[in-house]
């Protein structure tokens, strides 16, 4: 197993997480990436939780580099993080990185389109499409037949934003 080496949650950013400065992160987890085959599921967990935490406080700041960095990590410990994915690529969008936005949520759609087709991620991917503005009808009708071949019923259409 990791040994996992914990220390006081510091830089509170706001009176939420002062109330809750008696909160700990695991500075192996905060430090670098842990591979998931080396620990246990609930330090996996855990390390997940705490890494979402950190990017909510970099965003909550408006340091957008910061948060899209421990989406990042989560990402690495979790590759089916849809909150993370769909939070990185934001991040990315208010740093000016629209194709790097873009490119990671196709990944994430392309990597297993049956799970990943969620309607708030492909949502996000259509108004990305949209700033782009070049292609968007295209790439949102691709989207489309991606929903056709593997999405649920869940999977809601007017998430595409297709003009009728």
């Amino acid at each position: 197993g990791s040994s996992c080496s914990w220390a006081p949650f510091e830089q509170p950013t706001s009176r939420l997480h002062a109330a809750r400065s008696s909160w700990r992160t695991c500075t192996t987890c905060l430090n670098g990436p842990v591979a998931v085959d080396s620990v246990n599921a609930a330090h996996v967990q855990a390390h997940t939780l705490l890494l979402m935490n950190r990017a909510y406080l970099a965003l909550s700041a408006q340091q957008f580099p910061v948060a899209a960095d421990y989406f990042d990590r989560v990402l690495q410990v979790d590759p089916d993080n849809l909150v993370a994915a769909n939070n990185r690529a934001v991040c990315w969008l208010f740093t000016c990185e629209l194709g790097r936005a873009i490119q990671s949520l196709e990944h994430v759609v392309r990597r297993d389109p049956a799970r990943n087709l969620n309607n708030t991620l492909v949502f996000n991917l259509c108004t990305l499409y949209d700033l782009r503005s070049e292609n968007s009808v295209r790439d949102k009708k691709y989207l489309m037949q991606l929903a056709a071949r593997y999405g649920s019923d869940a999977f809601d259409p007017s998430v595409l934003k297709l003009p009728m």
